[in-house]
């Protein structure tokens, strides 16, 4: 049956009954029903959420990873920018061949129900209502307690030295001008959060070297 069906995958008839312009992107907004010879339910059991296993991703996104739809409507609409997480085919349990492959992370190649008893305790963290200082002390205490964490949390530290602090000041660069560099300056001189930095005062802001007026508008601004 499954060579038939890969055979007919690729046949004339099969082929027209989904536009080839579309991208899987597109074909997120598409009941199953549109997805052609993917959405063959001899072969495949629906779709498949995937989630963007990054330490941005949030925590409410990464929860769904490996949802299964079998509706015939269109998947649920998880995400809420498009690089957070995609709905892909999923096969039946019997006609999967590929079972074992890794999916991508921060860190590289990853078993994902490995990586994510890493991931979603740090988004928990992460997202608490909590000063950083007191989160990441929460992190340092969590990799001492669990060795799952650890694993994960000394392979970001060997790719990032600044880590877990890189992760904090780089949300910095969210406001225009700021670039990692003048980011890291600012988070050591104790401006750790966008809303630190849009309160300061203009002078507080001039005392930190590389900071200008031209930046301070944008600061404003922001």
């Amino acid at each position: 049956m499954l060579f038939s069906f890969f055979k007919n995958i690729f046949s004339k008839d099969v082929q027209t009954q989904t536009s080839p312009t579309k991208t899987i992107g597109e074909m997120q907004k598409q009941p199953l029903s549109e997805w052609g010879a993917l959405g063959d339910t001899t072969v495949f059991e629906g779709l498949e959420f995937h989630a963007t296993l990054q330490l941005r991703t949030p925590l409410e996104i990464l929860k769904r990873h490996r949802e299964v739809y079998t509706g015939r409507g269109v998947a649920p609409r998880y995400i809420n920018e498009e690089w957070q997480g995609i709905w892909l085919t999923k096969l039946k349990e019997k006609y999967d061949l590929f079972t074992d492959h890794g999916c991508a992370s921060d860190v590289g190649l990853v078993n994902d129900k490995i990586y994510l008893k890493f991931l979603i305790p740090f988004r928990e963290i992460i997202e608490r209502n909590e000063g950083v200082d007191k989160k990441i002390e929460l992190l340092e205490s969590r990799a001492k307690e669990n060795s799952d964490f650890k694993l994960f949390w000394e392979k970001h530290k060997k790719i990032d030295q600044d880590f877990p602090h890189s992760f904090f000041y780089k949300q910095l660069t969210a406001i225009e001008g700021i670039g990692n560099k003048t980011a890291k300056i600012l988070y050591e001189h104790g401006f750790k959060s966008i809303e630190e930095i849009k309160s300061a005062t203009d002078e507080k802001l001039l005392s930190v070297k590389g900071i200008g007026k031209s930046l301070i508008v944008k600061i404003r601004l922001a």
